[in-house]
């Protein structure tokens, strides 16, 4: 059991390292105004980046578009090829389940490995959303397209069938 317990440690203890030893004073300093609270709103970035945009709505993109800009002005690029990308899965879940303040308590090198893989998973979350209400959107302007062009078929359809009996003759 202690074997088991020292190889697991280790192991995520080499994905730490892998992942916050990239990790620059300038990521690190973005990182911990994420967990910040704001000043006057008492919410933090976290807490912003994790809220749902409700609707598909042409606002519900653009907030969804100011996160992922957000989250990708921090300029994280880092290489998680080495790291299974369950264990990566795994890591955002938990940063996904932590509030802002439980990061506080956590050692840096925790802290900013949670971080960074919630982040990255955030990222690509943000992306399919963007273009699921793309989508949304795309099908209700082709619906009530079909649907304008009907209701013109409808008024102008005695006129045009007139048009064509008297065009044959």
């Amino acid at each position: 059991e202690r074997v088991v317990w020292e190889a697991r440690y280790r192991a995520e203890e080499r994905i730490y390292r892998q992942i916050h030893g990239v990790l620059t004073s300038y990521h690190k300093q973005k990182l911990d105004k994420l967990i910040e609270p704001v000043i006057g709103t008492g919410k933090t970035k976290l807490g912003w980046l994790k809220e749902t945009t409700g609707q598909f709505s042409p606002e519900a993109f653009l907030k969804v578009i100011e996160r992922l800009d957000y989250i990708r002005d921090l300029q994280l690029h880092i290489d998680t090829n080495a790291i299974h990308p369950n264990r990566l899965r795994q890591l955002s879940r938990l940063g996904e389940r932590y509030e802002p303040r439980s990061f506080r308590r956590f050692n840096e090198t925790k802290r900013y490995t949670i971080l960074v893989a919630y982040l990255l998973d955030l990222a690509q979350d943000l992306v399919d959303q963007a273009f699921e209400i793309h989508n949304k959107q795309i099908l209700t302007l082709q619906s009530k397209g079909r649907k304008q062009q009907e209701e013109l078929q409808k008024q102008n359809g005695k006129a045009v069938n007139e048009k064509v009996v008297h065009f044959a003759d």
